[in-house]
């Protein structure tokens, strides 16, 4: 095409230049007598190259339009060979979603069952028809396959839309490996173990002590998890996501099987569990099993804490401590806490980290007890890391005074002769403040 162009080219500037010089010429001889004949001559000459360039447009032009219809019926076939052997699955729909034509790779990979037209391609497949149109399209799952699915609309009037199908089946196994194969901390205490190793024989002990042990070995069967005992009443155990997710699925069976352990005559052992679990690394997948089990502990032991996104779950908890109050000893501590108050201008009430209904609510009620009587008092706790935040919300909308402080704020206002009173936990290592 390119040296026809250029032929062409050359012959226009030929038939121009001898046109207008013999027509110059041909006027200049025929005005002249003597020179008539040459004059003619240049005429003739003229009217040649006319009927040169005109034979040059009928004959090129034509030969460029059969060149243009040519290539248009190339590029047609192209890219009808293109869409077929496209490199991914790849369909073109309707507008009502209806599939009106697919490539070889859909029909052989994506859906080889039967022919695929006229299918509504929300039957074939859950897709998302809004999301396809957006940059990061849907992921879709087919025949054991995940495919990337992008859609563009193919016309101006977006009555056609071609839909293409990515294969990213194995990003998606991988991605879930990954996520299957990360490391949890989990770490199992014994309540009270001291206390109950104290009232049993030494043969007993023995029998306890191989029991637990035979307990930690049935939890981690059939899993890839590593344990390790850290003291006589803790366990630490790594273990992966896979074998964790059933664990708490059945809501932590070690829980009721520990129950099932008899210490001496009249005791029976219970757990207390937390669990790091999103951690971005072990440390703070350990961090965040500390803070969960310092929970269960403040709530009373027996059962598990799972810390994940920020919060806590709680599983067990059903069993009840042994009644070591009656009336008399009530009354007891009735008076020596009224008499405590009465000797203090100033009392401060606090309960564990992470306060819950129990903590907080125990808190509150205790402080509207002791304003009653004409003393200064205060709920101390964390307006931030607490799971009362409902309670708290309600009490100061609808109470006039006002009850809660923090920790920074409680430490203000100490002075020689203020009481603290700890509600919901024994432990001084899990209360709010350490400071105060």
């Amino acid at each position: 095409m390119k040296s026809n162009n250029g032929l062409q080219i050359i012959i226009r500037i030929t038939v121009c230049v001898t046109m207008l010089s013999s027509l110059i010429g041909a006027f200049m001889l025929h005005s002249t007598p003597s020179h008539r004949e040459s004059g003619s001559v240049l005429i003739l000459v003229s009217v040649a190259a006319a009927v040169l360039w005109v034979l040059e447009e009928v004959v090129f032009h034509n030969h460029t339009r059969k060149y243009v219809a040519k290539l248009s019926t190339m590029i047609s076939k192209t890219e009808r060979d293109s869409l077929l052997n496209f490199p991914a699955p790849a369909i073109i729909i309707d507008s009502e979603n209806v599939i009106v034509w697919y490539n070889r790779l859909f029909g052989r990979q994506v859906y080889s069952e039967e022919e695929a037209y006229g299918i509504d391609l929300t039957e074939l497949m859950n897709i998302d028809m809004d999301k396809i149109y957006s940059s990061d399209g849907d992921l879709v799952c087919i025949n054991a396959h995940f495919y990337k699915a992008k859609a563009i609309h193919t016309d101006v009037n977006g009555e056609l839309s071609m839909v293409y199908f990515n294969d990213v089946t194995d990003y998606v196994e991988l991605e879930y490996e990954f996520r299957m194969s990360h490391k949890a901390v989990i770490i199992i205490t014994i309540d009270n173990f001291d206390e109950l190793m104290s009232n049993i024989r030494e043969s007993e002990k023995a029998h306890v002590v191989v029991e637990i042990e035979k307990l930690i070995e049935e939890f981690l069967e059939n899993t890839t998890a590593v344990s390790k005992k850290v003291a006589s009443d803790k366990f630490y155990v790594y273990m992966e996501e896979r074998h964790l997710a059933p664990i708490i699925e059945q809501r932590f069976k070690i829980l009721e099987q520990a129950r099932k352990i008899a210490v001496g005559e009249r005791s029976n052992l219970t757990l207390s569990i937390g669990v790091g679990r999103d951690g971005a690394n072990l440390a703070e997948s350990e961090k965040f099993a500390k803070q969960a089990l310092e929970m269960c502990l403040g709530r009373g032991g027996d059962q598990a804490a799972v810390k994940e996104d920020g919060e806590f779950k709680f599983f067990g908890g059903i069993s009840s401590a042994p009644d070591k109050n009656n009336k008399t000893r009530i009354r007891m501590v009735a008076k020596a806490m009224l008499e405590l108050i009465c000797n203090h201008d100033k009392v401060l009430i606090m309960g564990h980290r992470f306060g819950d209904l129990d903590s907080v609510g125990s808190a509150t009620g205790f402080c509207c007890a002791i304003r009653n009587m004409v003393k200064e008092a205060y709920v101390v706790v964390d307006p931030e890391q607490n799971l009362s935040k409902t309670l708290i919300n309600y009490i100061n909308e609808n109470e006039s005074e006002h009850y809660y402080i923090t920790p920074q704020e409680g430490l203000e206002r100490l002075d020689d002769n203020t009481l603290l009173v700890v509600t919901d936990t024994h432990n001084p290592a899990l209360v709010d403040s350490k400071e105060i």
